[in-house]
């Protein structure tokens, strides 16, 4: 009996110390964050049925000047898709926002995105906006925050290490099917792309989806053929030729690399077995042919809109439309907007020397099962917004 009770008293003091111990940890490891830190942003928007956390902005965002010809690169993703973002930042060091759909518990996400825009930048401009939908419940619980490598970073916190497990931690999804409805909540692609695009603050915007990674120095490119184009016809958009790979393992990409893949099979047109249609309006074979491995002065030349044609283009900010938020999940969300700029007397270029890779080919076993029901669904709409573009703009051209 007598050891029963020195047991119990042990285990007793055991768990007390472990309790005092954990307490003085919490209390150490809070920190009273400065007068001027940025607060956590929260506005009800699109009628209440969405809300928006941020945007988190990096100090040099805010000083990005709008004339100086840089391009932002805007993009959107899902939360398990976020990672992406660190594989992009290695080629690309002009601004990028993005926008991010989630719900749920979004404490870890919140501390990332102050993290990435106030410590690690790295002089970059960079912009995150979290997206909620208001039909499902979720949570931003500032307490379990660890403030402490946002206030006092050393060298391991920004790390290319660090940060990938970070991303990898907030995938707690699946990686499943493309565009796969998570707790049958469609994906609202159009209306983050208009977030992404709210926040640019550069002349120029290139809006691609996440999975998309740009050639080595376009951004650098991009700033230099329109810091001489002369050309000022501000409703042009400058296609960006889009690549999709397989069976390559890399995520640096130039001219002589793509043209090597090309020959091999293992780099071809984007979605050319599932919708050759979507992107042949860039008219690929003759563009591989004007490409070379050497030196090329960064050209583009004016290329005829053909229906069902939906290119990743390179626009004038001022000039760029809203995407139509009524489009959701999978078909026409891109295709409704090249539309609207052909309806609008829009002319469209491909650029030379640049280029965008989806790893991964498209193929039909890769999409989800009711691909084919959202596609018709957004179809009818697609005919409907036709008609709506054609009234607005008062034209005889026709998508």
């Amino acid at each position: 009996m007598r050891f029963c009770a020195l047991i119990r008293r042990r285990v007793y003091w055991i768990i007390s110390a472990a309790v005092v111990i954990l307490i003085i940890y919490k209390l150490n490891s809070r920190q009273t964050l400065p007068t001027d830190f940025p607060v956590l942003r929260k506005s009800f928007i699109h009628g209440g049925k969405n809300i928006q956390y941020g945007p988190f902005i990096s100090e040099h965002a805010s000083k990005t000047d709008s004339n100086n010809h840089t391009v932002t690169l805007a993009t959107h993703t899902s939360v398990n898709n976020l990672y992406r973002l660190q594989i992009i930042s290695l080629v690309w060091n002009s601004p990028i926002s993005v926008a991010v759909w989630a719900h749920g518990d979004l404490t870890e996400l919140v501390e990332l995105a102050y993290l990435l825009t106030l410590v690690c930048s790295e002089g970059r401009s960079l912009s995150i906006s979290i997206l909620v939908p208001t039909s499902k419940p979720h949570q931003v619980d500032v307490t379990r925050i660890d403030w402490r490598p946002i206030l006092n970073p050393d060298g391991k916190t920004c790390s290319q290490r660090n940060l990938h497990n970070r991303f990898y931690s907030l995938r707690a999804l699946e990686i499943g099917q493309n565009y796969a409805r998570v707790d049958r909540l469609p994906y609202p692609n159009n209306r983050l792309r208009n977030i992404a695009l709210k926040s640019v603050r550069t002349s120029h915007v290139l809006v691609a989806d996440i999975d998309m990674t740009p050639s080595i120095d376009m951004d650098n490119h991009l700033m230099r053929f329109f810091h001489h184009e002369t050309d000022n016809n501000i409703n042009k958009a400058y296609v960006v030729p889009v690549f999709e790979s397989k069976g390559v393992n890399t995520n640096q990409w130039n001219i002589a690399r793509l043209l090597t893949e090309w020959q091999s099979g293992k780099v071809r047109q984007f979605y050319v077995e599932t919708c050759p249609q979507c992107q042949g309006g860039t008219q690929y074979t003759k563009w591989i042919e004007k490409q070379t491995a050497d030196y090329m002065e960064m050209k583009s030349r004016s290329v005829p809109y053909v229906p069902g044609w939906e290119p990743f283009i390179v626009m004038s900010v001022s000039s760029h439309p809203t995407y139509d938020e009524r489009f959701q999940q999978f078909g026409y969300n891109r295709m409704s907007l090249i539309c609207q700029l052909h309806m609008s007397g829009a002319s469209f270029d491909v650029m030379d020397k640049v280029f965008l890779m989806h790893d991964g080919f498209k193929t039909e076993e890769g999409f989800h099962a009711e691909k084919d029901k959202e596609l018709k669904e957004n179809e009818m709409l697609y005919m409907q917004f036709r008609s709506e573009i054609s009234l607005k703009y008062n034209t005889k051209r026709q998508c």
